[in-house]
């Protein structure tokens, strides 16, 4: 379990001139705060690396694969760019892919996602949205 603070202060309070990292939500919130817009996202890019990050180009290529292997369908490139958000869905919420959903089609959205991340770990990479859930467990 991690431990983190945050300490709720005046706004004089925020800013690289006082040693802090500021997290904004939006463009608007840091332009009120005097400080550059800096989302737990892009942080967590930031920390672990743009080049671990997976490039569209990659995933499509890497997801067409999975789908492939997974699926042995005769569309991967359009099953692919389907199943796509909610695979990005499971990543952004941690979700156990080895847990059986119950769904016959839940599985097999759950087996390309298996297959998709291996194939990313093999190349070093990660999907972006996995990039705060790896982040926050260094």
């Amino acid at each position: 379990m991690y431990y983190r603070r945050v300490y709720l202060g005046e706004w004089s309070d925020v800013g690289p001139e006082q040693g802090r990292t500021t997290l904004t939500p939006n463009a608007n919130a840091a332009r009120t705060l005097g400080v550059e817009p800096l989302s737990l996202q892009t942080l967590a890019r930031q920390i672990l690396g743009d080049e671990r990050i997976a490039r569209p180009l990659i995933i499509q290529r890497l997801l067409r694969q999975a789908v492939e292997e997974g699926l042995g369908n005769s569309d991967p490139d359009g099953v692919a760019r389907t199943l796509l958000p909610p695979i990005r869905e499971l990543f952004r919420a941690d979700a156990d892919l080895e847990a059986d959903p119950g769904s016959p089609r839940a599985r097999r959205v759950m087996e390309v996602a298996r297959t998709y991340r291996s194939l990313l770990r093999a190349e070093g990479l990660i999907d972006p949205a996995e990039s705060f859930w790896l982040w926050s467990r260094r």
